[in-house]
């Protein structure tokens, strides 16, 4: 019987972002359930360190051009082999950048001839996620150990129907929901939901005082004295 109990260690805010980012990819067969169940598998049901220390929800390492780390907003993780992890600043930038290498997957298949794996999540996360590699035993069956956790914990719950494509977007486009670091107060629990900081009140006092001393510097002295006291008063 599966322990239930691992979900528990979820993130809170994942259901909400899997649900989000597989609407992106409802049409290549993504799922809330295969997001949460991916997780669950390439973090040691959320124990890891790339999970504990990069925010890595799904395994990914950090790609090797520069284009390709519009997402990897955090720093890398080394993990075992010598190889650098990709490390995010937000969960929601590590299932964006799960879309970008699924996005890129796609393009592959479709450029050589696999029509097979074209706009089919489950092919191309068997052909290039996690293809058979001695130093990575875990890759053997990823598909079947994914489709297991999922029946397994019951995580087809999580799934919801996904809206049709917005009208004023071009019909080939898919569907893209508002994501959360676009509003600061979409997600509790994620930086999204931190407003910008402004300007902490002791550095404009002393970017005042550095002010009143070079005015003092190039008139002589005359008046540095009231801004000083200015300066003084914006401190306190």
């Amino acid at each position: 019987m599966a322990d239930l109990s691992k979900l528990d260690q979820m993130p809170p805010e994942l259901p909400a972002l899997a649900k989000m980012y597989a609407s992106h990819l409802h049409f290549m067969g993504d799922s809330a359930a295969l997001i949460i169940a991916q997780s669950a598998k390439e973090t040691g049901w959320w124990t890891s360190k790339l999970f504990r220390e990069g925010k890595g929800l799904v395994g990914m390492q950090y790609a090797r051009l520069e284009a390709n780390r519009k997402y990897q907003t955090g720093k890398p993780v080394p993990l075992k082999y010598g190889v650098l992890h990709a490390g995010y600043l937000t969960y929601a930038d590590s299932l964006r950048d799960r879309e970008r290498l699924l996005r890129q997957l796609n393009e592959q298949a479709r450029d050589a001839g696999r029509t097979d794996l074209v706009d089919n999540i489950w092919g191309l996360l068997a052909w290039k996620w996690a293809p058979p590699d001695p130093k990575y035993p875990e890759n053997a069956q990823y598909v079947e150990h994914i489709q297991q956790i999922i029946r397994d914990y019951g995580l087809e719950r999580f799934d919801t129907v996904h809206p049709p494509p917005r009208p004023d977007l071009n019909p080939t486009e898919p569907y893209r929901p508002t994501d959360p670091r676009d509003n600061y107060h979409a997600l509790p629990g994620t930086n999204s939901d931190r407003p910008r900081p402004g300007l902490p009140y002791w550095l404009v006092g002393i970017l005042l005082l550095l002010v009143a001393f070079l005015s003092g510097q190039a008139a002589g002295g005359g008046w540095m004295g009231v801004v000083i006291e200015v300066a003084k008063r914006a401190i306190q």
